[in-house]
Parts: structure tokens; sequence; C-alpha cells
């Protein structure tokens, strides 16, 4: 999971730029947000972000190209542990992916 959200922080912000980790827990849940300072995204993209029919497909910074099968897989994972994606941007400014999960007590 971490390491789909960091790939994608890098892939989809300029080179030297700053990709941050912050992770958080209390009684009853753990997260882990990466942000970036990259592309960003509307919210047409945002909508369907998880959508595998009416996925967008973006080129990286370095032209790469993705299919975002991994943000799916993420997210199927994350709700096979009772857990969410939070996801929010801003177009041409930034992007922050955060995976919440309970905490087992």
């Amino acid at each position: 999971m971490i390491r789909n959200f960091v790939s994608n922080a890098i892939k989809f912000s300029p080179r030297d730029s700053i990709i941050e980790l912050k992770s958080e827990s209390n009684e009853k849940e753990w997260s882990l947000a990466v942000k970036d300072h990259g592309m960003g995204m509307s919210e047409e993209v945002l909508h369907n972000l998880f959508d595998p029919v009416h996925h967008p497909s973006k080129r990286g910074t370095n032209n790469e190209k993705g299919t975002g099968l991994g943000l799916r897989l993420v997210k199927k994972l994350v709700e096979m542990h009772n857990g969410r994606i939070v996801v929010s941007s801003k177009e041409g400014e930034e992007a922050i992916f955060k995976v919440v999960l309970p905490n087992r007590s």
C-alpha cells in the first residue's frame, strides 16, 4: 500500500520536490498519509479515481504511463481490512492519499 502511494507521488511530482509521509493513531484507528506537491487532480479525476471503467490514465512528470490498477488493488486490500482510503487534491498543486485502518484492541 505504502509503496504504491509513494511511487505514485514520485511519478506525478517534479524532480527534487518533497513528498511527505504522516502517520497518526488513536484508540480507534491508525492512518498513514502520503502528500506530494505535484500535478494534483481535477474533481473529475478524483471522482473516477477508483472506477475501473472510467479511470482516466494520465502520464507522469517523466512521461510514464499507468493503468490505475495499483490504486484499485490497494483500495480492495484496505477494504478487506475494514479500512478506507481518503483522497484529496488541488489540481496543479498537491495530492494526499491517506489509508485509515482500524486499530486492533
